[in-house]
């Protein structure tokens, strides 16, 4: 998930081009997402106004001719044909609070009545109908003004995936199945400029690859491995260097004990200068900072795929 200069630097956010739909079953009334192709968590700016710009249009202007309608004759037909269209397209986004309102429309225009009642109440029915129908339109307002979006910038739009994507290539993937969620959710937090929760990802993602590296070299920690902490893993992995120095000594030995110190270290030090301070809450982070630290942890866990450091020895 390697970041460009332009991606590092400081500047002036670019132009807008997607919106994240935020909750969108609570906020938007979004129902079922198979139902359309355009229900999902990305939008673009493009898809939204579609969507929603065509739903308001239509309601509105339909509900619109609510007043005109009832001074023709046989209005119940035509304003019946009105809402039950307004209904539908309620239906249809997912707004059902919505649709029930119009639904009660539908049942006033069709309530019976009966002898006298029939002429003293048509006045009343139509005044009562045009007051729900000017509350339905202006439901439908409040209902798109809670439709919650945040904004993606174009120099963000890459790291934005609902899939967990290999993000740090294929081969670390491979190597370390566990840590792939995590790298595919600090890609989403940096996408969605929630800086801490991307270097919190991170993090998660490097002590999946700390795990495995202990698992893979024969580690012996004095409890699994899924409970062990960062600093457990260490005051393992410093016995087993201890151990293997006091063997004989062997080209290969020697390129073993190496390879252990070096990754050993450079855990060490993601542990010093970033994981117990920001999992402890000690240090906010920037976007800079979250770009940074991105690179930093890409390139260290393809480095350990290379050297084959959390691979199975041979």
């Amino acid at each position: 998930m390697g970041l460009s200069k332009q991606q590092l630097s400081t500047s002036k956010p670019q132009p807008i081009s997607l919106l994240y739909g935020i909750d969108a079953t609570t906020h938007c009334g979004l129902a079922d997402s198979g139902r359309n192709a355009l229900y999902k968590r990305i939008w673009s700016l493009y898809d939204m106004l579609r969507f929603y710009a065509d739903f308001f249009t239509r309601a509105c202007l339909e509900l619109e001719k609510i007043r005109e309608l009832t001074r023709r004759d046989g209005w119940r037909t035509d304003v019946d044909l009105t809402v039950s269209t307004v209904k539908k397209e309620c239906e249809r986004i997912g707004f059902r609070h919505l649709a029930y309102q119009a639904q009660r429309i539908i049942e006033k225009i069709h309530r019976p009545r009966i002898g006298a009642a029939v002429l003293a109440g048509e006045d009343n029915d139509k005044n009562e109908i045009v007051i729900l129908s000017r509350e339905l339109r202006l439901g439908i307002e409040q209902k798109l003004k809670s439709c919650m979006f945040l904004r993606v910038h174009t120099d963000r739009i890459d790291f934005y995936s609902d899939e967990d994507l290999p993000r740090f290539g294929k081969d670390v993937a491979k190597a370390i199945p566990r840590a792939t969620y995590h790298i595919a959710e600090a890609g989403r937090c940096y996408a969605l400029e929630r800086w801490d929760g991307c270097v919190h990802h991170l993090m998660l993602a490097t002590e999946e690859a700390l795990r495995q590296w202990a698992k893979n070299f024969k580690m012996k920690p004095t409890k699994p491995l899924i409970l062990s902490n960062w600093e457990t893993i260490f005051q393992n992995a410093h016995h087993h260097l201890k151990d293997l120095r006091g063997k004989k000594k062997t080209i290969r030995l020697d390129r073993k004990i190496k390879r252990i110190a070096e990754t050993l270290a450079h855990f060490e030090s993601i542990r010093d200068a970033w994981r117990n301070h920001s999992e402890h809450g000690r240090e906010k982070y920037d976007e800079r900072r979250a770009a940074n630290l991105t690179n930093h942890v890409g390139l260290f866990m393809q480095s350990l795929v290379k050297k084959r450091t959390v691979l199975p020895e041979i």
